[in-house]
């Protein structure tokens, strides 16, 4: 079964014909950017998931919480537009 993240690997050349045009499915990329932009996502989402463990621990007090949860809202946005631009 294909998760969400592998879901742009499989369609990634797709081409839908409407009214005698074509339009692809994602925007063409070359193979370079295409693997760079998606470890760069990973990357994210693994920053990401470590932010949310240290969160849910509740192992942090007063300002460094607050500078977690602002971290975890700009990683946040970061994998936002990431998932925004792919499509």
């Amino acid at each position: 079964m294909a998760n969400n993240c592998t879901c742009s690997d499989i369609f990634k050349n797709i081409v839908i014909y409407k009214d005698n045009n074509k339009y692809r499915m994602y925007e063409h990329k070359t193979n370079k950017k295409f693997y760079r932009d998606r470890r760069v996502k990973n990357e994210l989402m693994v920053l990401l998931s470590k932010l949310k463990l240290i969160l849910g621990l509740r192992s942090l007090k007063g300002i460094l919480y607050i500078r977690s949860l602002l971290e975890k809202i700009e990683l946040q946005k970061q994998v936002f537009a990431l998932d925004i631009q792919d499509e």
